[in-house]
């Protein structure tokens, strides 16, 4: 986790942020399909209650869509954000050597191009989307 968090640098706490709403979004998707069977057994069966669950099945439905927008614009923004600092870090690091020759500069300019985009968005952003995929599990099979 030290290595991790060490290359997430100052971008950690908008990772826990990402993740926050990650799992919330998550909890509001396993719940909104529950609501939606309590609507349906109070519309079928009582329709003294079937306006309260109505509106909470509405009110999950519009907060769920909320949090989906939310969790897509938070994971974007950390992905470039970790490449912003991923690249800002290799620049540094590739200005302070002594080997700033010609082949040594394409490997470097092909590395951050190629390969910090990938691991940003495979290695950051994969760990949000395994977490959120564990909790769904566990909500699953409560």
């Amino acid at each position: 986790m030290k290595r991790f968090f060490r290359i997430l640098g100052k971008n950690a706490l908008f990772f826990l942020l990402t993740l926050f709403v990650g799992l919330l979004f998550s909890a509001l998707s396993v719940s909104t399909p529950l609501l939606s069977g309590n609507l349906i057994t109070a519309v079928t069966s009582d329709f003294a209650h079937s306006g309260t669950a109505f509106f909470l099945f509405l009110s999950a439905s519009v907060v769920r869509i909320i949090f989906a927008q939310l969790d897509q614009y938070m994971g974007e923004s950390l992905k470039i954000r970790q490449k912003s600092q991923m690249r800002k870090k290799l620049y540094a690091a590739f200005s302070m050597g002594s080997f700033v020759h010609a082949d040594r500069k394409s490997e470097m300019i092909s590395f951050i191009n190629n390969d910090v985009p990938n691991i940003a968005e495979s290695y950051i952003l994969g760990a949000v989307d395994i977490l959120k995929c564990i909790s769904r599990i566990n909500l699953c099979k409560n």
